[in-house]
């Protein structure tokens, strides 16, 4: 089969779920969008594919065995990689870091590479998409920086996406890697965070200063026995809490800050932090090039009744 030259090179990873017995469709589409299509079965999934059509649909060989000596280095490094039919052990191992086949073990170098990374699930709504961990796993490959493609109001009950918009978050995705510093930004809005709950604990109000837009809108809730107390804060009120909070509370050299990247935007954001106080959430915003925090939401850790 003869393929164009400076083709886009794409690892499509099937997993063993519905969608994956029609994949040879997304494929079409993927190649006349220009992409060169390399499919990567997980082991349970090669049952669901017509091997004999997809090996002559891309002009490959259909492995999902792990590699052996003479097939190392035999495929281009890829531009971005999806994975279709994603099923909850999978993604579970993916956000974990287990390269226990072949599917995994090229995600996860990928991953270390920076590769642009596009994962469709396909988890029933009814049981496993409830399990904590699920949940867990994606939050985790989004800080990671992978896409996440999961709308189960849209497409209930498993999140079975049509084909045409998997591939148009497809080169949405890549175009934004090619096209925005986003790299730059996830760092700036962690450093934001960073700045925010290191700030506290080393009573540094420049640190605040920094990332915290002067009309800061704080509001939270201590959980007691007698009742929930809200809490409203300015601003002000943070900076002064910031000179203060240090000294009144000595903090373990292991004081938990924990930075989730649920979503960035050209100029908004949503992160998560668990600090020594609670659980924050926040929406930050780029002001001239330079992200602040400008809403947080917070309570208190769950279980802990003062």
């Amino acid at each position: 089969m003869n393929k164009p030259a400076k083709q886009r090179v794409l690892y499509v990873i099937v997993c063993a779920a519905g969608p994956a017995s029609h994949v040879q469709d997304f494929v079409t589409l993927a190649q006349a969008s220009g992409w060169d299509v390399y499919l990567i079965p997980t082991p349970n999934a090669v049952p669901f594919l017509d091997v004999p059509l997809l090996t002559e649909l891309t002009g490959y060989p259909i492995r999902s065995e792990a590699r052996s000596p003479e097939h190392a280095g035999t495929t281009p490094p890829c531009d971005a990689l999806v994975i279709v039919a994603g099923t909850f052990n999978t993604l579970n191992k993916f956000a974990l870091g287990i390269a226990d086949n072949r599917a995994l073990t090229i995600l996860c170098e990928n991953l270390g590479r920076g590769r642009p990374i596009l994962v469709v699930p396909c988890v029933n709504q009814q049981h496993l998409a409830r399990h904590p961990a699920f949940f867990k796993s994606l939050a985790t490959l989004r800080e990671w920086g992978v896409s996440v493609l999961y709308d189960l109001e849209k497409y209930p009950p498993r999140n079975e996406v049509p084909w045409p918009v998997v591939l148009e978050e497809l080169e949405r995705i890549t175009n934004d890697v090619m096209n925005t510093p986003q790299q730059n930004d996830r760092e700036a809005v962690r450093q934001a965070a960073l700045d925010y709950v290191e700030g506290v604990y080393e009573g540094d109000i420049s640190r605040i200063q920094r990332s915290v837009h002067p009309e800061l809108a704080k509001r939270g809730f201590f959980i007691k026995q007698e009742g929930n107390t809200e809490s409203i804060m300015t601003f002000a009120e943070l900076i002064e809490l910031t000179r203060t909070y240090k000294q009144e509370n000595p903090l373990p050299h292991n004081a938990p800050k924990e930075i989730v990247l649920f979503e960035i935007l050209d100029h908004i954001a949503s992160i998560k932090i668990t600090a020594i106080w609670g659980i924050d959430y926040m929406h930050l915003a780029k002001y001239n090039d330079k992200w602040v925090i400008v809403h947080v939401l917070w309570q208190t850790h769950p279980g802990e009744v003062s």
